[in-house]
């Protein structure tokens, strides 16, 4: 967003929401990416990239439940996020869209690894 890789992610954020949503939601994240564009070209320029982060982080809570929807619908938008994180040259691309892994109901003694992150989980009751 308020870059001129614009129209590429919207491009092909409109081709993902067209396979992967019905008209109405379609058109509804349309109208959400092209107003937080509009805003963003109001924005100065020193608080644009944490106006970025901001938008990023609520395009992404509206993508995930696309991504929960099918495997194929997570494996696609996968491959858009790191399509668009190597045209923009963005290293955090993929820090926007959650793996998918979901782990309940689970009895852990020793600590877990996820992506390279040590989380200790302890006893819950």
């Amino acid at each position: 967003m308020g870059t001129d890789i614009w129209g590429l992610v919207r491009a092909r954020c409109a081709e993902f929401f067209g396979r992967h949503t019905n008209t109405d939601e379609q058109a509804a994240l349309e109208v959400r990416l092209d107003g937080f564009e509009r805003d963003l070209a109001t924005v100065p320029a020193e608080d644009r990239k944490d106006t970025v982060r901001v938008y990023t982080r609520s395009v992404a809570r509206d993508l995930q439940p696309l991504a929960d929807r099918s495997p194929q619908a997570a494996e696609e938008l996968a491959g858009l996020v790191a399509d668009l994180a190597a045209a923009t040259g963005s290293t955090q691309g993929s820090a926007v869209i959650n793996s998918g892994v979901r782990i309940a109901h689970n009895k852990v003694n020793r600590d877990l690894n996820f992506g390279g992150h040590t989380n200790t989980v302890g006893e819950q009751s």
